[in-house]
């Protein structure tokens, strides 16, 4: 590998704040699930916080995003996925969950 590319990839690296997975609830809806690390300056210990992302069932414009976060919360083992939604993202699958997979 080109030390060029090692530069480039060592810069992606460290510029990294968290990372997303694809997810499918039990009953067929797309979200995202991961984490975001946070720390507010040098030497204080980083911070993961859990997220979940969810299409904007209710986008009117272009001005409204395509899609929200949301802090995760513990599920208990029982729950699934779709129950974490808030009320304003559940729905079936429409065009704007298909889109996650051009994620």
């Amino acid at each position: 590998m080109s030390e060029t590319n090692q530069n480039e990839k060592g810069d992606w690296k460290n510029r990294e704040i968290g990372a997303l997975w694809l997810r499918k609830s039990a009953a067929g809806n797309k979200y995202l699930s991961g984490h975001v690390e946070t720390a507010e300056g040098e030497g204080i210990e980083e911070e993961k916080t859990r997220v979940i992302v969810f299409a904007n069932k209710d986008k009117k414009n272009d001005k409204a995003p395509d899609y929200r976060i949301y802090k995760s919360e513990p599920q208990q083992a029982a729950e699934s996925p779709a129950a974490e939604k808030p009320s304003g993202a559940q729905g079936g699958n429409s065009s704007e969950e298909e889109d996650l997979d051009v994620l």
